[in-house]
């Protein structure tokens, strides 16, 4: 997940015209970047192993200490290094990056866990530092539900540290396939350079504000890009995003272990309701090479959610190509 966010910050920073310098700073049983990966001609990579924590936190402070101050350095590193108090006083800011999995919340926990690493607010530099949700859809709504999980999360092992818990904010959603191969390579979608541009200027408000009270939405107006939305709560998520949240929810609940508590207390409140039915677009034709179906039969599929308009089409259920449209005489394209 820390490779993840390095390497869309780093993109993003180059996207917005600032030359960056990514230096990755690893274990020896630790992988290196893939070998296809090409980045942009205004970053430069550097990966170096360290056989120890000390040796990782010493070529951390000679890379920090050798940047070039016109630019951006981004270090990936182990987080063990960050207890270090030789390495933060080089660092403008230090993030943290956390999975969605609770286990992911465990382990940074316990890093956090260390008081070293997060002082209290009031204990001056080293600020702590701050946190970064990755793999979370849903906006501001989103970060706010991992903070508190993260506070819980911390005040479990290290009550005292747990005041001192703070997110970005801004999360980064999960990967979609063409979000994965375009980093492997060292591109970025769209969706995904429109994250990592507010995610640089999520990092910028805090090295200017290393020990500021929360981050809002609001205080990144200088990012790159479209501006982040005015509305507080909003839900940014895309379909793709709507459809993962949806499926994990069913699987939970089929699962028995859905809803939780803290899901309803985060819920909207619906009043007054009653049963509704909503019109969705579906196609009715002969199917052949159905699953469910060993002969050509009439069907009308699931709902449609994507199609090219003539070859393909993606409904709730599965993939169709599309054949000849009934009374085909012209060309037919789904509207």
């Amino acid at each position: 997940m820390s490779a993840h966010a390095v390497l869309v910050a780093t993109l993003a920073a180059a996207a917005a015209g600032r030359p960056a310098t990514l230096a990755r700073i690893t274990r020896p049983a630790e992988p290196r970047l893939p070998r296809g990966t090409r980045l942009p001609d205004a970053v430069r990579v550097v990966e170096l192993q360290a056989a120890s924590a000390e040796a990782a936190v010493q070529a951390a402070c000679e890379a920090a200490t050798a940047r070039d101050r016109e630019g951006w350095l981004i270090l990936d590193l182990p987080a063990e290094c960050l207890a270090a108090p030789s390495l933060r006083a080089h660092l403008d800011a230090a993030v943290l990056p956390v999975g969605p999995t609770p286990l992911d919340e465990h382990f940074a926990a316990a890093v956090l866990g260390d008081p070293r690493l997060v002082p209290p607010v009031q204990a001056g530099p080293p600020a702590p530092v701050w946190l970064l949700g990755c793999g979370r859809s849903g906006g501001e709504p989103a970060v706010a539900r991992f903070e508190r999980s993260m506070r819980a999360a911390v005040r479990t092992g290290a009550p005292d540290a747990a005041d001192a818990i703070r997110a970005l904010p801004v999360a980064l959603p999960r990967l979609g396939p063409s979000d994965a191969a375009g980093l492997v390579v060292g591109t970025l979608t769209s969706r995904l350079l429109c994250q990592g541009l507010h995610l640089i200027a999520a990092i910028e408000a805090a090295a200017r504000h290393p020990s500021a009270a929360p981050l809002r939405r609001q205080d990144l107006a200088e990012s790159p890009g479209p501006a982040p939305s005015a509305a507080g709560g909003a839900d940014h998520r895309d379909t793709g995003e709507r459809l993962r949240d949806l499926a994990e929810a069913l699987e939970a609940i089929e699962e028995g272990a859905g809803p939780s508590p803290q899901d309803l207390a985060d819920a909207p409140l619906l009043e007054d309701w009653d049963v509704g039915l909503r019109a969705v677009r579906a196609l009715t034709g002969v199917v052949s090479g159905h699953p469910d179906f060993p002969r050509p039969c009439r069907i009308r599929t699931s709902e449609v959610y994507a199609s090219d308009g003539r070859t393909w089409v993606r409904t709730y259920s599965r993939w169709y190509r599309l054949g000849r449209a009934v009374g085909d005489t012209a060309p037919t394209t789904l509207q």
